[in-house]
């Protein structure tokens, strides 16, 4: 009966979700310091556990300080809160509580705040200590938690001073990332570090500045350009004005007119124009004072000629009182300036214009702002290539780009480069290689490139590496798709979209990410990834090109090979657009090509080639898409498997190689995004755990020896078991056989349904206007709309599914589609009536589309979606294009664990208190507190639905003589334990941690938490620990709701009162008692996630992180008390053993501390520094 009940609670709790409405939240940030808005500005919404569901979701402020959230609500009909909040430029927590009651739609909640960080500016040095290798410096300002080093060979660092040995000599891009606690204190600079004494390429260009000591406005230009035969500096000072320097100085100055903040550009040439580079920087002259000019602009399209809209964005702290905008477009003659404030320029002519804005105020204030605006990419100036392999590391390419190209460079990624139209390479060894072809023509603005990542080889040999491409919406403006291509077992992708702003993806959500740009243009995007072990990261970036909108198009084709020929492939354009197609470019992956709508093309040989088909659509929409083409007979070599789930798992299966043909590779890719190449003569068959339920298409590719053996096979499988609910759906189709009103209808509804009443909305049709079948037919009595309801039952379970129907003139190419889900994937299969071949166009309702007749689609949210299928069926004298929909429900994919365990008081159970669980996941907020719980007879605690995720787990005796302990048995939630849901490993038992001894007296300590910015509710989940003058923790008090406390019978003396409260910063402080003052108070304040006391604090101890980690030999961690104290350096491995212990004597000021760790077995460490004052600062670290 326990269990029945337990289902019965979580199909209330699903349908409540399924049954969701939403609040819209809203407002604005601006900055105390000028009231202007704070843009690209994070705001968190968050809504607690009354809403019967969590929810946090952090968005960012567009151009005018503006920010929106939709909210869901799970229980409509309760009132509940939401918690609004964001941080400051001292990282303090500004949150607020909105209330609402069934009635509302919508909350409006302004933030006031100081936003910009004062103290948080990166930069670094560093110096050669070998051929390869540099060691670099952080000199950043402010004492930062957060690092990151990326050096720009792909690989990274967190450490403080990182060495670091490059891969081949070259100009390498070193970027450092800093943080503080919070999200507003951030900062990153990229400098360029000359390796070694060559570089792979012929000439790269690169500049400093340094501003002249005595003349205000005078930039020094120094040149760092590096290749051989270098003849000419061109420099252009992004003000309009231009310089020539040759090899004896290259270096020049400049002296500019006003200040502001301008955008120079240095192009290098070397001797006979064999080759060419081009840098380009920010340089900001003289100081801006009280007044700061900046402006954005978007465009109307991509060729000459362009309308450009221009928008103030400067700020002054005083009125601004004139506008001056340099177009440098003089082909505009007087329209070339404009003085309005936001004006409009037509740029006639193709080209890269530096744009400049200069603002004056009522007090005088002056600042420029001058930025490249880039016009009219000329049309047939396009890269592209496609390549085969004609050895295991052996690639064929072929320059397949448009236009009259008669320069090209290929970069192959490996440190070597080619000027040949169709090169042959060979690779040293197996990898993924970012392969780059540039193109152009001297003494036009026509220059283009492609990347195109290149799996050489059957392994990887680093053990991820970061891919993604991106592709704009086309129909939403400024909206790109990142679809993600990484390799590797990822636990964590960091996409950092070049305009200022970042979203973090952790595994198992989905990591393809689309993100609304503020305007059209050129931004370098990056996306890192890191294992899910942490032994593995690595960052890929990309320009990519932001478009507004050119209408929606999308290229697809399918072939067959004719029978009468051997070699011959005959290909059918599927491709669609809202606009007409203009124009196909067609390239077959031989050096050949078509501009045929429907071309057939005869191979010289047999093979694979990758065939592109690319389009152009009146208006400017254009697209490409790309498949591999079998060409002659592959008998030799044929993919197939089959797939079950294991008897002990249904989340594991089991992958079983059926294919035929001399095989030397087996790659899986099992559709989760993880892959698993497997070379002969090993074991083919492999088994695969999946980490939720869910639709996956699984492929095998199978290669031979040479390129004539290559197959694919794919099968989509359901994994794992469906939500235990019932919930009904259906759809229907005509009856292509009958001219009348005569209609299918298919049942699609999940759960275990055992009876279905449908009724038709159609009285007229008397007793036919019911039915009791699983799947009827129905006659409707003439055309109309009608409103058919679907009505089933189960077992515990009843569901009703209500669908209006169109009746009228059928045509002659119905389709219509069925689908099934699990958790948050859909497999969509669309069907013909008359089986007649088409093409096939799916919009899955969220701003997301596929093509192909089945589908497998990835949701990222539970909820009720609108999904079309359009289909055009391929007969060229008389297409037919019809269009089907539904709305379909995705299931909350919640994955619910029971948590357990047994409380003792050493070798007791404890009958007597309570235990609470604290969520771990909470991250740019603070809302732990999950849920709580009593102990029974047995000391036995359960909660008995708990979302996967990680949690800790506190005990609270009602008992004298021991103290309040986390799981892992300990007394801080910073060395606690943390327990993962996922995986069997009930029951959790804690042993309490006993108090020590002390003599009572008369004294007393009196105290008050007091709530800051964050809820009431979380108040008397405090305890305050109680030490003594040794540090030794004696006696606990827990905080009631009101937020008091109190230690009473102490006898004279000094005392340590430390605030415990799961996932939050507290803060020691020092109490006295003697005769003077018997019962002192103490007062707190529960602000963010730190508690902040107001008496008299002993000293703090700060902290670096440990480096190197993970670590082989010696740990080494940078420490400094702000007072002399004798510090405990203890190391801990998972099961809670003391494994490492030392006193450190009187440590003051920053002391760099050595930990020997050669003689511990791998595993994870916890490493422990305190003193007996109750200083303590905890890390991790991996042997």
């Amino acid at each position: 009966m326990k269990k029945i009940n337990l289902l019965f609670v979580f199909f209330l709790l699903v349908s409540q979700l399924i049954a969701q409405t939403a609040i819209t939240v809203h407002g604005t940030v601006t900055n105390i310091a000028n009231g202007t808005p704070v843009v690209n500005y994070p705001v968190t919404i968050q809504t607690d556990s009354v809403n019967g569901f969590y929810y946090t979701h952090t968005v960012f402020t567009n151009p005018n300080g503006f920010y929106t959230d939709q909210v869901p609500v799970f229980q409509p009909n309760t009132p509940g809160i939401i918690h609004v909040s964001t941080y400051d430029c001292q990282q303090y927590l500004i949150s607020y509580t909105l209330t609402y009651i069934p009635s509302t739609t919508l909350l409006e909640q302004n933030f006031v705040i100081c936003a910009s960080p004062q103290n948080c500016d990166a930069n670094f040095t560093y110096e050669t200590t070998g051929p390869m290798s540099k060691h670099f410096h952080d000199i950043s300002a402010n004492s930062t938690t957060y690092r990151m080093w990326y050096f720009g060979d792909g690989a990274t660092s967190t450490n403080v001073d990182p060495n670091h040995t490059f891969p081949a000599p070259g100009l390498y891009p070193v970027k450092l990332i800093i943080g503080a606690p919070g999200l507003s204190c951030w900062d990153s600079i990229i400098q360029q570090v000359q390796v070694g004494d060559t570089i792979p390429t012929g000439c790269q260009a690169y500049f400093h500045t340094e501003p002249d000591n005595q003349v205000p406005n005078l930039i020094h230009f120094i040149n760092q350009s590096t290749g051989t035969n270098l003849s000419t500096y061109l420099w252009d000072f992004g003000d309009g004005t231009t310089a020539t320097t040759g090899p004896a100085n290259p270096g020049i100055g400049h002296e500019y007119a006003t200040t502001g903040t301008f955008y120079p550009c240095l192009t290098v040439i070397a001797s006979g124009n064999t080759c060419t580079d081009t840098y380009c920087s920010q340089v900001t002259v003289g100081s801006t004072g009280g007044c700061i000019a900046n402006y954005s602009f978007s465009t109307s399209g991509n060729v000459a000629p362009v309308t450009v809209q221009f928008t103030d964005l400067s700020s002054a702290t005083s009125t601004i009182v004139s506008w001056l905008w340099n177009f440098n477009d003089p082909t505009a003659g007087v329209n070339n300036t404009s003085s309005l404030q936001n004006p409009v320029h037509v740029f006639a002519a193709p080209g890269v214009f530096s744009v400049c804005l200069t603002i004056t105020t009522s007090s005088g204030c002056t600042s420029t702002y001058c930025h490249p605006v880039e016009i009219g990419q000329p049309q047939n100036c396009e890269a592209n290539y496609t390549y085969e392999f004609t050895g295991t590391l052996t690639v064929h390419f072929h320059d397949i780009s448009t236009g009259q190209n008669s320069q090209r460079l290929w970069d192959f990624g490996d440190g070597t480069a080619s000027t040949n139209v169709d090169p042959y390479h060979t690779f040293a060894s197996p990898g993924l290689y970012p392969v780059k072809l540039t193109i152009g023509i001297p003494g036009t603005t026509c220059s283009d490139s492609i990347t195109q990542m290149i799996l050489v080889g059957d392994t990887i040999p680093t053990g991820c590496q970061a891919y993604y491409h991106a592709e704009n919406d086309p129909q939403i403006p400024y909206l790109v798709h990142f679809i993600n291509q990484s390799q590797g077992n990822i636990g964590n992708y960091l996409w950092d979209f070049g305009d200022g702003t970042t979203t973090p993806v952790t595994f198992p959500a989905n990591p393809n990410v689309d993100h609304q740009y503020a305007a059209a243009g050129t931004y370098l995007a990056c996306l890192t990834i890191i294992a899910l072990d942490s032994t593995c990261t690595d960052t890929y970036c990309e320009e990519i090109q932001v478009e507004g909108n050119s209408g929606q198009c999308q290229a697809y084709f399918t072939w067959e090979a004719v029978p009468s020929s051997s070699y011959t492939i005959q290909f059918t354009n599927q491709s669609t657009a809202s606009t007409t197609i203009m124009h196909y470019q067609w390239q077959f992956g031989d050096g050949t090509g078509s501009d045929m709508q429907n071309p057939t093309h005869t191979y010289s040989a047999p093979g694979v080639y990758t065939t592109c088909l690319t389009i152009t659509a009146d208006g400017g929409c254009t697209s490409t898409f790309c498949k591999p083409v079998q060409v002659g007979n592959n008998q030799q070599c044929h993919a197939e498997f089959n797939a079950h789930e294991t008897m002990n798992n249904p989340m594991t299966w089991e992958f079983i190689d059926h294919s035929e043909g001399n095989i030397n590779s087996w790659t899986w890719e099992f559709g989760d995004g993880q892959t698993v190449t497997v070379i002969h003569p090993n074991n083919p068959n492999v088994a695969h755990t999946y980490a939720l339920p869910g639709y996956y298409t699984a492929c095998l590719t199978i290669r031979g020896i040479d390129s004539l053996c290559y197959s694919t096979y794919c099968e989509t499988i359901a994994v794992g078991d469906t939500i235990p609910q019932c919930q009904a759906q259906f759809t229907y189709y005509p009856d292509s056989t009958n001219s009348g009103n005569n209609f299918h209808f298919v049942d699609l509804s999940s759960g275990s349904p055992t009876s279905w009443h449908w009724e038709f909305g159609d009285p007229q049709s008397g007793a036919s206007n019911v039915s009791n079948l699983q799947n009827p037919n129905h006659s409707f009595s003439e055309p109309g709309t009608y409103y058919v309801c679907l009505t089933i039952h189960g077992p515990n379970c009843e569901s009703t599914w209500c669908s209006e129907v169109e009746i009228e003139q059928t045509p002659s190419c119905i389709n219509y589609f069925t689908y099934s889900t699990i958790g948050l994937s859909a497999h969509f299969e669309g069907h013909l009536l008359n089986a007649t071949p088409a093409s096939y166009v799916w919009d899955f309702g969220d701003n997301q589309s596929g093509i192909g007749e089945n589908q497998v689609h990835n949701y990222s949210a539970p909820g009720v979606y609108y999904v079309t299928l359009t289909t055009t069926t391929q007969n060229p004298s008389n297409p037919c294009t019809y269009t089907s929909s539904q709305m379909i429900t995705v299931g909350d994919s919640t994955l619910w664990h029971q948590l357990y365990g047994q409380v003792f008081a050493g070798n007791f159970p404890v009958t007597q208190g309570l235990v609470m669980l604290f969520s771990v996941d909470t991250s740019n907020y603070f809302v732990p507190f999950v849920d709580i719980t009593t102990l029974d007879s047995q000391g036995v605690y359960v909660f008995p639905m708990v979302p996967q995720g990680n949690f800790y787990v506190y005990a609270i005796p009602f008992m004298n003589g021991y103290l309040p302990t986390y799981y892992g048995d300990v007394l801080n939630w910073s060395a606690a334990t943390v327990i993962s849901l996922g995986t069997p490993a009930n029951p959790y038992n804690i042993h309490l941690v006993e108090g020590d001894s002390y003599t009572p007296g008369t004294g007393t300590i009196q105290g008050q938490v007091n709530q800051g910015d964050i809820s009431q509710g979380l108040v008397d989940k405090i305890t305050m620990l109680l030490k003594d003058e040794n540090g030794k923790t004696i006696s606990y008090a827990q905080v009631n709701n009101t937020g008091e406390f109190i230690f009473p019978q102490l006898a004279f003396g000094t005392y340590y009162l430390y605030a415990e409260l799961a996932g939050c910063q507290s803060q020691t402080i020092r109490v006295v008692i003697d005769a003077t003052n018997t019962a002192p108070q103490v007062i707190l304040q529960l602000s963010g996630n730190r508690i902040l006391g107001t008496s008299e604090s002993i000293a703090e101890l700060i902290a670096g992180v440990v480096y190197p980690n993970p670590v082989n030999d010696i740990a080494r961690i940078t420490i400094k008390p702000t007072n002399p104290t004798d510090l405990t350096v203890e190391l801990s491995n998972t099961a809670g053993q003391v494994v490492y212990q030392k006193l450190e004597s009187n440590v003051h000021g920053e002391t760099l501390l050595s930990i020997l760790v050669a003689p511990l077995t791998p595993g994870i460490y916890t490493l422990r520094l305190y003193s007996h004052e109750g200083l303590m600062i905890t890390r991790k670290l991996v042997k």
